[in-house]
């Protein structure tokens, strides 16, 4: 044999060697891919069931938002307002909470930035509403304080004043016997 022969049929087996060798490092290539993909069909899918809990949470916000819009039309639903007041905080809460979880699951920062400004354009809006809400409930309870002191204060003195026209009453009868 000669050399060259020798050189090619080594130059042969080497390139066999090296395909071999791709082939080899390219399958669990592959594999690691197939597992990428699935895990991103995963965590895709955990970002889904995290992005309806958040849907949902907001849904609460905006069902009792739109309560207390509608209670507030009356003086009279001062308790419900309070009520419902207190649960849209609590709500507001589970928003944050399930934003929070969502952002974090995000796979790009750019993804979690939008998120992010559009959660707190919500909470801003949240909190204005909120002030609107407790001012009215402020205003409510100062109506009702004057309207309570006013009536105490006319039965007071209607009391006096019953009971001097009782001793008038008295005093005249007195004369009159």
């Amino acid at each position: 044999m000669s050399t060259q022969t020798a050189k090619k049929k080594l130059s042969k087996k080497t390139d066999e060697i090296e395909e071999q060798e791709e082939t080899a490092e390219t399958q669990p290539d592959e594999k690691k891919d197939r597992e990428k993909t699935a895990m991103t069909e995963r965590d895709r899918a955990a970002i889904g069931v995290l992005k309806k809990q958040q849907t949902s949470v907001l849904s609460a916000v905006t069902k009792t938002r739109n309560k207390l819009a509608v209670l507030m039309g009356d003086r009279d639903n001062l308790h419900l307002v309070k009520t419902a007041l207190n649960k849209l905080n609590s709500h507001y809460q589970d928003y944050q909470d399930a934003h929070t979880e969502y952002c974090e699951a995000l796979p790009s920062q750019e993804q979690k930035d939008k998120q992010t400004e559009h959660f707190e354009w919500r909470q801003n809006s949240g909190v204005t509403f909120r002030r609107t809400v407790m001012d009215w409930v402020n205003q409510s309870e100062q109506a009702l304080d004057r309207v309570s002191h006013t009536s105490t204060s006319k039965s007071g003195r209607r009391k006096s004043e019953v009971a001097s026209l009782g001793s008038l009453a008295q005093a005249t009868r007195a004369q009159l016997h």
